[in-house]
């Protein structure tokens, strides 16, 4: 399964009522997709249309130019032997995911000024990083690029308050510098009121729970550009972040001989939406919560373990 994205936003905003009757219609899909059945990778693919949404003070062909430019990149494309520079980058999101699985948080507590969550993890959760498995034990690549290792929260425990730190893209729309309140699990409130986000809420009742908590260094290579790609792909390998929807049953030990009713008991999130919202930048702090202490994972968002 391959997903190619031009992100031209004018076309999403027009069909945003098909997109999200097809989110619905499409869950199996999805489903099957995040549940690693096979391979799959998301890529982005640039147009002159989402250039111009990029760099929206140059000439179409000077912007498209750059766009491919921060793509060939991102993607590590433009790198000597692509292929190896890539089996780097997965050692070293393998290395944080190992080392975050050997702490078995109970929770992670992210702070700054504008940000004060506490997201409980499922029991036996398991840190992700780079390279996947499907379930029958071949490995890909699902994201192009990544900088990100990723857990599975429990829905039923997230209480506190986020601040975006990068636009969410909705039917064309750009938000941004929005507060979202949980409580018990659930997104309880949004300042200021955007409808978009409010509809995306009631897709269905994991809509407003989280199935995804997600860390990027500030300082990683997609960071760095400094750039805001108006593309979930390339903005959530910029940021510390988490989504709301469907979780991945990947991020579970022993995922094949749990059934249906232990996955809602342990408080895995199933939607038929999963929508990341960037909440990292460098003055988030991030701890784990253990029985007896807290170890800070990151701090000024760079890593501290």
């Amino acid at each position: 399964m391959t997903s190619f994205s031009d992100e031209d936003s004018n076309l999403v905003e027009r069909a945003w009522k098909i997109n999200r009757a097809k989110s619905i219609a499409m869950r199996p899909c999805r489903t099957f997709g995040m549940e690693n059945h096979n391979k799959w990778v998301v890529v982005n693919a640039p147009t002159k249309e989402w250039a111009l949404q990029v760099f929206p003070g140059q000439h179409e062909d000077k912007a498209n130019e750059l766009l491919w430019k921060y793509i060939l990149h991102a993607t590590k494309s433009n790198e000597a032997n692509p292929v190896s520079a890539w089996e780097k980058q997965n050692c070293i999101l393998k290395n944080k995911a190992k080392k975050l699985n050997d702490y078995q948080f109970s929770a992670l507590h992210f702070v700054s000024e504008k940000t004060d969550l506490t997201v409980a993890l499922v029991k036996n959760h398991v840190w992700l990083g780079g390279s996947e498995t499907t379930k029958e034990g071949k490995g890909f690549m699902s994201n192009i690029p990544v900088e990100e290792v990723w857990t599975m929260p429990n829905k039923y425990h997230v209480d506190g308050y986020v601040t975006t730190t990068k636009p969410i893209i909705l039917a064309g729309a750009t938000i941004q510098n929005l507060k979202l309140f949980f409580k018990n699990g659930k997104v309880i409130r949004i300042e200021p009121k955007q409808q978009l986000l409010l509809d995306l809420l009631q897709t269905d009742e994991g809509a407003r729970m989280l199935g995804e908590v997600a860390l990027v260094s500030a300082n990683s290579s997609i960071a760095k550009m400094g750039i805001t790609f108006k593309s979930t792909l390339l903005d959530e390998n910029a940021a510390c972040h988490i989504a709301l929807g469907q979780a991945y049953i990947d991020n579970l030990l022993n995922r094949s001989l749990i059934d249906e009713e232990e996955l809602t008991e342990l408080g895995m999130n199933k939607s038929a939406v999963h929508e990341d919202i960037m909440i990292g930048d460098s003055s988030l702090n991030v701890y784990g919560i253990l029985e007896k202490e807290r170890i800070l994972i990151m701090e000024n968002g760079e890593w501290s373990i």
